[in-house]
């Protein structure tokens, strides 16, 4: 199934877990942005909306991924904006997510199973409702 017209921010330090969970999906249409700086990060969610919002835990710039979280969730364009976070230490997470509630989860980097499962949640939100 293709997420058709989709727009991605992937925010992170290091892209490849990102990455990781963007290329399991079907590329047809999909816009994806990797910014690794905190403010280029505010920048972006501030100014253009996203259908998805891939989170990490570590940014270069000496900024905070809370940081960014904030900025999603005062953007009027992102503070309804599926957050997935994507964390090397589950336990630097917590903060965050309780912040972007409901609309953030989280998905554990060292296990590739987990990157792949978070990639089927994803097209299985994107998916076209059926109707009765």
């Amino acid at each position: 199934m293709a997420v058709h017209g989709r727009k991605i921010l992937i925010v992170d330090k290091e892209a490849g877990p990102g990455m990781t969970i963007v290329g399991q999906l079907d590329k047809t249409d999909l816009e994806v942005t990797v910014v690794q700086q905190t403010e280029r990060a505010s920048a972006n969610v501030r100014k253009h909306p996203y259908d998805l919002i891939i989170l990490g835990d570590k940014l270069n710039g000496g900024g905070d991924t809370y940081d960014v979280g904030l900025e999603v969730k005062q953007s009027n364009h992102n503070k309804h904006t599926p957050v997935i976070v994507i964390a090397r230490n589950m336990t630097r997470v917590g903060k965050l997510l309780t912040l972007l509630r409901p609309y953030a989860s989280s998905v554990d980097v060292t296990n590739e199973e987990d990157l792949k499962a978070c990639a089927i949640r994803i097209k299985e939100h994107f998916a076209p409702k059926q109707q009765d």
